[in-house]
């Protein structure tokens, strides 16, 4: 039996999470507190400079880009904040895949609705290239959602034959 070795990636633009959001209003929040400090005090100042580099730092977390890595049917998933500070998220094992489905199926927007399963996105809206991959890891269950191009797909045909639905 001849072994296949199959590798494909995508990039793919996202929303910036809930600690990005909330370091941003804690820029804002340092600046605005040394607004206030400064008209009793000079060290407003350092208040005001200290906020406004947190608020630069701030914008550019603010360009989150995750990478889909898909090695021999294992899916990996990186978050790439600003093009420079990769992060590896998730980790989704063959074995772990329950069922693979177009997200717009009305199965995968019926279990979306329901919020039965955790749900995680990694794509910045759903739309017809998503698909859902179900999971299911030490009785958690999961669907991710993921923005795939052909090549990705073929990729999941081809390894996931038993769990991949049209």
């Amino acid at each position: 039996m001849a072994i296949q070795n199959r590798y494909n990636e995508k990039l793919v633009k996202g929303k910036p999470g809930s600690s990005e959001i909330l370091f941003l209003a804690g820029a804002i929040f340092v600046i605005l507190s040394g607004v206030a400090i400064m008209l009793f005090n000079i060290m407003g100042f350092l208040f005001i400079f200290f906020g406004i580099y947190m608020l630069v730092m701030a914008i550019k977390n603010m360009k989150v880009e995750f990478e889909y890595t898909l090695t021999d049917g294992e899916i990996d998933i990186a978050k790439i904040n600003d093009k420079s500070r990769r992060k590896d998220i998730k980790n989704i094992r063959k074995d772990d895949v329950t069922l693979i489905k177009k997200a717009d199926s009305d199965k995968v927007k019926n279990d979306l609705s329901l919020k039965k399963e955790k749900i995680v996105y990694f794509v910045k809206e759903v739309t017809d290239t998503c698909y859902a991959i179900y999971t299911s890891i030490n009785d958690k269950k999961e669907i991710i959602v993921l923005d795939l191009d052909e090549g990705c797909v073929e990729h999941l045909k081809a390894m996931y034959k038993r769990t991949f639905e049209e």
